[in-house]
């Protein structure tokens, strides 16, 4: 599958690109820290996430990519559930992004991936995207907006306070 943005390649994640996805979680969360943003640094985020969870999410088909055409580094990462304990009432026609992830100075690579996200739900024949973000981070809660997500209410999960999104397709 073939980006209309830049024609980068959005593919399933395999086993052998987990380790620099955990480089991209640890400098997006070094960039957090500059940037005085309170999300993953955080939260503990590598606690809750390691090698093992990404692994598993390959292991799955859940883990997927945006790789640059131009030099075949992966520029962003999310992994995509079709449940989510979070939300109160599962849509079974929905996917839930998680552990999305860009790399710093890609532009567009977060928004590519999830418009290739929203595609690929149109495909499979869901109706709605969902995610959370954290409730105290009004940058990337305007990002989510800005790109269709509504607000549908919180969530609080042991540190972490969010907020639901969703977008309907």
């Amino acid at each position: 599958m073939c980006s209309n943005m830049n024609y980068n390649i959005f593919r399933h994640g395999t086993i052998h690109d987990v380790p620099y996805i955990i480089s991209l979680v640890k400098k997006r969360i070094e960039w957090m820290d500059c940037k005085g943003i309170s999300q993953w640094n955080k939260t503990h985020y590598l606690e809750h996430y390691l090698e093992n969870y990404y692994i598993q999410a390959t292991q799955s088909k859940m883990l997927y990519v945006l790789e640059s055409n131009s030099n075949n580094r992966i520029i962003a990462s999310a992994v995509l559930l079709t449940e989510d304990p979070r939300w109160e009432q599962t849509e079974p026609t929905a996917f839930y992004i998680h552990n999305l992830v860009a790399a710093i100075g890609e532009h567009h690579a977060g928004e590519e991936i999830v418009r290739q996200i929203e595609n690929l739900a149109l495909q499979k024949g869901k109706r709605f995207v969902r995610l959370d973000c954290a409730i105290n981070n009004d940058k990337l809660n305007s990002w989510y907006e800005n790109l269709g997500y509504q607000f549908v209410g919180t969530i609080t999960d042991g540190e972490y306070q969010g907020r639901l999104r969703e977008k309907e397709l």
